[in-house]
């Protein structure tokens, strides 16, 4: 992907970039504070790296749904 393109996402997913310089966790972060739907992906690029991060919404209370986690980290790496 070159820094001038766009990513697309998956019909339950929606983008939002970041400029620049920011970081988009926390934007992620702020954005889920505020009440954002699951599937919102914030993303920036630049010419070493794109980041990425995504809302999530689980459909348990967090102390049971924090446990997946780590599954959840081994998939995106892998679809990456």
């Amino acid at each position: 992907m070159t820094v001038d393109e766009v990513p697309t996402f998956p019909p339950l997913m929606r983008g939002e970039e970041t400029p620049r310089g920011q970081d988009p966790f926390a934007k992620a972060v702020a954005q889920a504070a505020l009440g954002t739907d699951a599937g919102l992906v914030t993303w920036t690029c630049d010419e070493a790296a794109m980041r990425a991060a995504l809302v999530l919404a689980p459909e348990a209370p967090l102390e049971r749904a924090i446990t997946v986690t780590f599954a959840v980290a081994l998939g995106l790496g892998d679809a990456i």
